[in-house]
């Protein structure tokens, strides 16, 4: 099962049975030595997370 979102603007998005959201706080001040810290997200639009085994 897959979903289509539909905005005002006509944007449309499809979105296929698994959603990754990432997030990382950026600090460039030792570029290119700097490292990041990131933290991942994961889910589906399919299932709920009860059903979920990640």
């Amino acid at each position: 099962l897959t979903q289509v979102t539909a905005e005002e603007s006509g944007l449309m998005t499809w979105s296929g049975p698994a959603t990754f959201v990432g997030t990382c706080e950026m600090s460039l001040q030792v570029w290119p030595f700097d490292k990041q810290k990131c933290s991942l997200s994961f889910g589906s639009m399919s299932y709920g997370n009860n059903l979920l085994d990640i």
